[in-house]
């Protein structure tokens, strides 16, 4: 069985009654992309159906989209667009941010006239100072090929690289990253405390599910920032909120939603967290790879009877 990319979600995933209802005959799920959390896996082993996903097929893909979040929550770039395309004038666009208010996340630029005295080049957003990322500590939570395509790009920005992995990089892992200085941690909490801006790249599991909270978000540095392209449910979105409002974090960067596909309105009417539709492997090339893959996977296991060239 080849399913492809929103196979059963209108039903809310594979579920029991779904595996149940699986023919005798079914070998093998060939699944043209990572993430399995809305297949009920269990159910699925226990009908000796042999599952494979596409691991490595869009690393690159998602890794740009992460360094996209990331630049836009430091240059506030969706904040800086919203504000030209409403006063449609570049020199007003710059100082309407002046009025930034923390609590909605929008710049409200008033009914009074501005004073011609408070012009601004971009460099402030309220009253904080907008910052270059070269110098800064990206924390990556998941350090598989995503996560470590995301290093490379970063540490071309002159960025730190910190990064939680349980296990231990392999050599041919750690050759492919050779000049790039890394600082492993133990925890995720030990990665928090040290990120500037934390990416998630984690697959979604009981442990991850909201592992960023309002506990975590409080042991960020002051001013952090939020990436995700991992899974929606790895972030808390209500603790995100209000981590907002307070100020402990100056932006989000969101490729994945805890509810999608439904967004909520407040996420949607902020303009310091940059949002996109879950587009992160969204690349021709990489969906025909993901493809070819699960054709693999299932000719693996139906043809030469062998167990999937990527089971799960």
């Amino acid at each position: 069985m080849l399913i492809t990319w929103s196979g059963f979600t209108s039903v809310g995933g594979m579920n029991t009654d779904l595996v149940d209802a699986l023919p005798v005959s079914l070998k093998v799920i060939g699944l043209p992309h990572v993430g399995y959390d809305h297949f009920d896996w269990e159910a699925i082993k226990k009908r000796g159906v042999i599952m494979c996903n596409s691991p490595g097929m869009s690393d690159n893909d998602v890794a740009d989209i992460g360094l996209h979040l990331i630049l836009s929550t430091y240059r506030s770039t969706s904040l800086f667009e919203s504000t030209l395309r409403s006063q449609k004038n570049a020199a007003l666009a710059r100082r309407v941010v002046l009025n930034f208010d923390q609590d909605t996340g929008r710049a409200d630029p008033g009914n009074e006239p501005m004073d011609p005295m408070k012009y601004v080049h971009g460099h402030r957003v309220g009253e904080r100072v907008v910052t270059s990322p070269a110098g800064q500590r990206v924390g990556i939570a998941g350090f598989g090929g995503i996560g470590r395509a995301l290093a490379k790009r970063l540490h071309v920005l002159g960025m730190t690289i910190h990064y939680f992995k349980r296990s231990q990089l392999s050599q041919k892992e750690l050759k492919s990253l050779e000049g790039i200085p890394l600082v492993r941690h133990e925890s995720f909490e030990s990665l928090a405390k040290e990120s500037d801006v934390l990416v998630l790249a984690l697959p979604l599991s009981s442990s991850t599910r909201h592992i960023v909270n309002d506990k975590t978000i409080g042991i960020l540095p002051a001013e952090a920032r939020v990436i995700n392209v991992g899974r929606g449910p790895l972030v808390d979105q209500a603790a995100l909120l209000r981590g907002l409002k307070s100020g402990k974090l100056s932006g989000a960067g969101l490729d994945v939603f805890e509810h999608e596909p439904i967004i909520e309105e407040e996420l949607l009417s902020r303009y310091d967290v940059t949002l996109l539709p879950h587009i992160g492997a969204c690349t021709q090339k990489a969906v025909e790879r993901a493809l070819i893959n699960s054709l693999e996977n299932i000719k693996n296991v139906v043809v030469d009877g062998g167990h999937g060239i990527h089971p799960i």
